[in-house]
């Protein structure tokens, strides 16, 4: 699968995407997916971090050394800033550990996602925009 640079869309696709996934998002909801509902909100959650980290470095005219920064990196950045508050990177970290561990844990079956834990995330999607 090709991955399609995100800085090569022009606003009205970043647009369609982003309502095309929260209409998925609903839907997930809806037919109580809530494990696809997961993942796909975390990935929205990741982007605006990537968006907004890389937006202010483009402002600020600051060239990135290396093409991975992680996660946590970038939100660290984004503290530093205060584009998002200690309380939301901090919800953040949590959300993106239990994220790491109860995906690596779903083929177990002792895993499962909740229609809150996805609404969690959408809340923290709410608050970096």
């Amino acid at each position: 699968m090709k991955k399609i640079k995100r800085a090569k869309m022009n606003g009205e696709t970043m647009y369609e995407n982003f309502k095309n996934a929260y209409d998925k998002l609903s839907e997930l909801l809806k037919n109580e997916r809530n494990f696809e509902a997961f993942v796909l909100a975390f990935s929205i959650l990741e982007d605006r971090v990537n968006a907004t980290y890389f937006t202010l470095f483009k402002l600020h005219g600051f060239k990135e050394k290396s093409a991975y920064i992680p996660l946590w990196s970038k939100v660290k950045v984004l503290i530093a800033t205060n584009i998002i508050s200690v309380k939301n990177a901090m919800e953040l970290k949590t959300i993106a550990d239990e994220r790491n561990n109860r995906i690596h844990s779903y083929f177990l079956n002792d895993v499962s996602f909740t229609e809150e834990d996805v609404k969690n995330i959408v809340f923290l999607i709410r608050a970096i925009d």
